[in-house]
């Protein structure tokens, strides 16, 4: 007893109907306010996200390998600007903290990044139900 396999319909590629995404976004007007805060919470958390290879790349360049590059600098220079260890050991812990931060940081900003846009879309389609 064979099974007669049937294989998915190809569909061409469709455009975008911006009559119905302009439909769907008066829907979301009354959510705009979660939906910036949402945007600010990706860019913070994109921010977050480069700070680790940044920190990882200065504490490499100015303790792991001292030939310290012009980055590295800027760095040490941020460091010291905010009366921070800069020297030796207390200077690599120092990066290794902030390090930690900014991976706890981008965690943090990722859980209420989607919070926010999962609570946001549970909103817009309770007032769609609501309205049909």
């Amino acid at each position: 007893m064979s099974a007669a396999r049937t294989e998915p319909a190809e569909t061409a590629p469709t455009r975008p109907d911006r009559h119905l995404l302009r439909w769907l976004l008066t829907w979301a007007r009354p959510y705009r306010g979660r939906i910036v805060w949402a945007i600010a919470l990706v860019l913070a958390g994109s921010a977050m996200q480069v700070a680790g290879p940044l920190i990882t790349a200065a504490a490499i360049d100015l303790y792991l390998r001292p030939e310290a590059g012009a980055s590295a600098q800027t760095v040490l220079h941020f460091l010291e600007a905010l009366n921070l260890p800069s020297q030796g050991g207390a200077g690599l812990a120092t990066l290794a903290g902030l390090f930690l931060v900014s991976v706890l940081g981008s965690a943090v900003l990722l859980i209420l990044q989607a919070r926010t846009m999962l609570m946001t879309g549970q909103l817009v389609m309770r007032d769609l139900r609501d309205a049909l």
